[in-house]
C-alpha cells in the first residue's frame, strides 16, 4: 500500500510516502535499532534522539546506535549479527539523508502610502477639514534561504536482512529551523507511518 500525505508542523512541511513489505508483520517487533546515516554529526545525534523518544512516546521500544556503537569502530556482519542478538534487536530503522539543499526565494519590495486627514474642533465651529498627512511604508526587498533534504527511511528485519517498510520524506523548513527541530518534525511523521503498518 503507497501512501502520500502532506504534513505541517510547527517551521517544518513534510510530504512523505512508504510502502509495506505484506510479508512481514511489524507489529511484532519488540526492539529497534534507529540509526542516521549522515556526515552530519549534530543531525544525526538529533534525528537518533529523537526517533528513540517518540518510539518510546508511543510504547515502543528503541535504541539509538550510537549508544551501541562507537562511530570509530569498523564491525563485520558477524560481529553486527552478534550485538544484535546480545541486545535482542529484531529491526533495524536506518535514516539516510539523500540530498540536502538551501533553496533561496525572493520577497519583492512593496510600498503602501497610507493618507490621513486632519479635523479641528473649537466651542462653536467644526472645520470638516484642514490638512492632511501621509505615511509610507516599504516591505520586501529582501531574500530568504531555507533548507530542503530528502530523506530515505528503511526499516530492516534483522533475521532474514529484507526490508519490512521504505518511507521517503521530503522536508522543506524555515530559515530558523536547526537540526533539533527538523529532527523532531520528521521523527514524529516517521513513527506515525511505522505504527500505521499492521
Amino acid at each position: 500500500m503507497l501512501l502520500f500525505l502532506t504534513l505541517f508542523v510547527s517551521c517544518v512541511s513534510t510530504k512523505v510516502s512508504s510502502l509495506a513489505n505484506p510479508k512481514i508483520n511489524i507489529s511484532e517487533y519488540k526492539k529497534i535499532l534507529v540509526t542516521c546515516n549522515t556526515e552530519d554529526k549534530e543531525f544525526r545525534k538529533a534525528m537518533e534522539k529523537e526517533l528513540v523518544k517518540e518510539f518510546s512516546d508511543n510504547g515502543k521500544i528503541a535504541v539509538s546506535s550510537l549508544d551501541l556503537i562507537s562511530p570509530f569502530v569498523e564491525m563485520s556482519k558477524s560481529e553486527l549479527k552478534q550485538l544484535y542478538l546480545d541486545y535482542d534487536i529484531d529491526c533495524i530503522l536506518n535514516v539516510s539523508v539523500i540530498s540536502s539543499s538551501n533553496e533561496t526565494v525572493y520577497v519583492p519590495e512593496e510600498t503602501r502610502t497610507t493618507y490621513t486627514n486632519l479635523y479641528y474642533y473649537d466651542d462653536y465651529y467644526y472645520y470638516p477639514y484642514t490638512s492632511s498627512s501621509s505615511t509610507v511604508t516599504v516591505t520586501g526587498g529582501y531574500s530568504i534561504t531555507y533548507p530542503t533534504a530528502k530523506l530515505e527511511i528503511n526499516l530492516f528485519d534483522v533475521d532474514s536482512g529484507e526490508t519490512a517498510l521504505k518511507i521517503t520524506a521530503n522536508a522543506e523548513c524555515d530559515e530558523d529551523s536547526d537540526a533539533e527541530t527538523i529532527a523532531e518534525s520528521l521523527s514524529e511523521k516517521i513513527v506515525q507511518e511505522y505504527l500505521k503498518q499492521k
